[in-house]
């Protein structure tokens, strides 16, 4: 029961801090601007929601990994059995990173964010 209760804690903080971005694509982009997270679409494989959430939730030692798609969040942890947390991106998140990826080279649009190395 206590994997259940981290997988349901690491999942609300997540979706919480997504949520609070913005209730639009630019909002977000305004949101993450003024935590100090600069959109540079010139660079491939380092989406900006994805160094805020390593930033805040990637303190997390219960986190190792955190990975952004177009659409999804994935929390990969050091648990052997169910590791990764999926969470679907809120609609201004994910139009937001889908109007980041669309200004950036075709070379690659997910990267992998290495967290924590424990």
């Amino acid at each position: 029961m206590r994997v259940m209760a981290e997988r349901a804690v690491l999942r609300e903080d997540a979706t919480r801090l997504l949520d609070e971005l913005g209730r639009t694509a630019l909002e977000v982009a305004a949101s993450l601007y003024s935590l100090g997270v600069k959109t540079r679409p010139s660079s491939a494989g380092d989406p900006p929601v994805a160094r805020y959430l390593h930033a805040v939730v990637g303190a997390d030692s219960r986190v190792r990994r955190i990975k952004v798609t177009r659409g999804w969040l994935a929390l990969e942890t050091h648990r052997r059995r169910r590791a990764t947390i999926w969470l679907r991106l809120p609609d201004p998140v994910r139009e937001y990173t889908i109007m980041v990826d669309r200004a950036r080279p075709r070379e690659a649009s997910e990267i992998p964010y290495e967290g924590n190395q424990a």
